[in-house]
């Protein structure tokens, strides 16, 4: 019963939280993809300083780490907490490895950095220990050193294995093991109801009860289905590395509540003053970001997961530029140019239990399209989007507002990171398809794709929706493939979309894929 009450949670808010509530390219116009990327200046590193012995009577270390963790590698490492204001002045000492560092309690709060970095280890048996004077040892046992991916969104990026989940990834979850080199650490949105304090402010830590755990399978089970798919590709790409899974995300949320408030004073109204209800409490803006993520900004990051949106859709024209303040002001806050893997909008169904799917869901389409323009017009460095139009909701699926079919969304996810990180495979063959040049010409339309995989081609028979803007009305047309380019023949085309309909409920519909087979984005594009 327990379960079934928070899959109702997950279906009914991700729509009760906003009820509350293109690009041009000329004939002639330069193809921006040709021009050299901008150059991206690193994030400034602490000074090198001298290591002094510690000395605090009493401090706490924040609730990020605990036994089970992994430290971000080939970053610098920052251990971090507070103390009472009668110890500022006082050294607090961190060992790891054979690394140290020490760090002055200031206005109680204390950081130590340690005195450089390390690489990839899955190694056992290797303990954090936090220390001021002799005797206050806290010591956290079992800490791997690998990549830390953040799960953020709403419901669809936190939708953890429910029973229809485990049913249909039955043979998936029987490779589940303690001895993988994959680490969790789960907030949930049921658990902010008794606590509506951690929403009012940034916290500096976590829910007490939140700590790392191995990935057994009650762990994974009730963890995000994108966290462990995400993981156990990247593992079997390498196994070297261990993964770890921070969840920040929360059904229902708005953008708004996601953003620390400084950048939610940014959004265009439409996009403020957003309410998400969680069974009594009731989420204001910056709310999921004051108690999932601040913890955790000095902790150490690779790269970010991102499945949300559906919450936005009336404000799609605004999405983008929102979008891209968000993220910049959290890399400004990690102090990393993490990457940002964004998955596009899904095909839903019309009914998530008894609730009809109308309203805002009849723009999803549209929101869809504001993901794929922040790629296609180079809003974001760093920045990757997956499709997802063929994994949605299909006939006979109880819940049509959050698709169980996350795995292959995530196998792209992974496809991409490795080839960003690790150097696995390379982008061109790794990422799906997205237009990096559209040129109107006076009898046809030619777009021109990046991640071709060697060249485009027929996912079926025919290759099929795609529609064009002709004296302001949209209508289907016919599309033909040459190499990485799609052509369309017409007079007086004003605008080209691909992947419009606002649902799939057949995947095979799904048509323009890459020489790899990776679905291309579904886009808009206005001359």
């Amino acid at each position: 019963m327990k379960k079934f009450v928070r899959i109702m949670v997950l279906f009914t808010f991700v729509v009760l939280a906003v009820v509350f509530t293109a690009c041009s390219k000329e004939e002639g116009e330069p193809d921006k993809s040709t021009e050299a990327p901008p150059t991206i200046t690193p994030y400034p590193t602490h000074e090198p300083y001298e290591f002094q012995e510690g000395n605090a009577k009493e401090f706490s270390v924040s609730g990020v780490f605990s036994d089970n963790m992994v430290i971000q590698r080939d970053q610098e490492i920052v251990i971090y907490g507070t103390a009472p204001e009668s110890e500022n002045g006082n050294i607090v000492n961190a060992f790891l490895k054979d690394l140290k560092g020490s760090g002055v309690i200031e206005n109680g709060k204390w950081k130590v950095v340690m005195q450089g970095t390390l690489p990839a280890s899955k190694e056992l048996g290797h303990s954090l220990k936090v220390v001021g004077e002799p005797g206050t040892d806290v010591i956290f046992e079992d800490v791997l050193i690998g990549d830390v991916w953040y799960i953020n969104g709403q419901s669809n990026a936190d939708l953890v294995f429910f029973p229809e989940a485990q049913k249909h990834y039955t043979e998936e979850l029987k490779k589940v093991s303690r001895d993988m080199p994959l680490r969790y650490f789960t907030q949930m949105n049921w658990d902010l109801v008794g606590s509506p304090q951690l929403l009012e402010e940034p916290q500096e830590n976590p829910l007490k009860r939140y700590k790392w755990k191995k990935a057994d399978r009650t762990v994974v089970t009730s963890s995000p289905m994108m966290g462990y798919f995400f993981a156990a590709k990247m593992l079997e790409l390498n196994p070297d590395v261990p993964i770890g899974i921070v969840n920040v995300a929360c059904g229902g949320a708005s953008l708004a509540h996601l953003a620390p408030k400084e950048v939610v004073d940014k959004f265009p109204a439409g996009m403020k003053n957003k309410q998400l209800p969680i069974n009594t409490l009731v989420v204001k803006d910056s709310g999921i970001y004051n108690a999932f993520m601040h913890p955790f900004i000095d902790f150490g990051i690779k790269g970010m997961l991102f499945y949300q949106g559906e919450s936005d859709t009336v404000s799609y024209k605004e999405y983008p530029e929102a979008l891209n303040t968000y993220v910049q002001d959290l890399r400004d806050r990690f102090g990393e140019h993490f990457y940002f893997l964004n998955v596009q909008l899904s095909s839903y169904g019309y009914y998530a239990g008894n609730i009809p799917l109308t309203g805002i869901w009849d723009q999803i389409n549209d929101l869809r399209n504001a993901q794929a323009k922040v790629r296609i017009d180079d809003i974001m460095y760093n920045y990757e989007i997956v499709p997802s139009l063929d994994c949605g909701w299909q006939e006979g699926d109880s819940d049509g507002a959050h698709p169980i079919y996350k795995k292959p969304i995530c196998d792209r996810l992974a496809n991409i990171a490795a080839a960003l990180v690790y150097g696995i495979g390379d982008m061109e063959n790794a990422a799906c398809p997205v237009p990096k040049d559209v040129r109107f010409e006076s009898d046809k339309v030619v777009i021109e794709f990046m991640y071709a995989g060697g060249g485009l081609k027929v996912n079926g028979d025919k290759l099929n929706g795609f529609e064009v803007l002709i004296n302001g009305k949209w209508d289907k047309i016919d599309a033909g493939i040459e190499g990485n380019k799609v052509i369309i023949n017409g007079d007086n085309i004003e605008g080209v979309r691909y992947g419009y309909d606002l649902r799939i409920e057949d995947p095979s519909q799904i048509t323009l894929v890459s020489g790899t087979d990776n679905p291309a984005v579904a886009f808009e594009v206005l001359k």
